[in-house]
């Protein structure tokens, strides 16, 4: 939501395009921090909760 305030958006979008090995490519910190706050706002409760929590893992049976 407030990510314009914290990267001027079509630099960032142009960066995106270089290699990964360039120095000017974003952080994998950032991407990874980006990837995990777009989560908060995609996942639903029963896409996390599909099963009671008291229920004994699968691969545990």
């Amino acid at each position: 939501m407030h990510a314009n305030r914290m990267f001027h958006v079509p630099t960032f979008m142009a960066s995106l395009e270089l290699l990964p090995t360039d120095p000017r490519f974003p952080s994998p910190a950032i991407l990874h921090a980006m990837c995990a706050v777009g989560c908060l706002y995609t996942a639903t409760q029963t896409q996390i909760f599909q099963e009671p929590i008291d229920t004994p893992c699968k691969s545990a049976v």
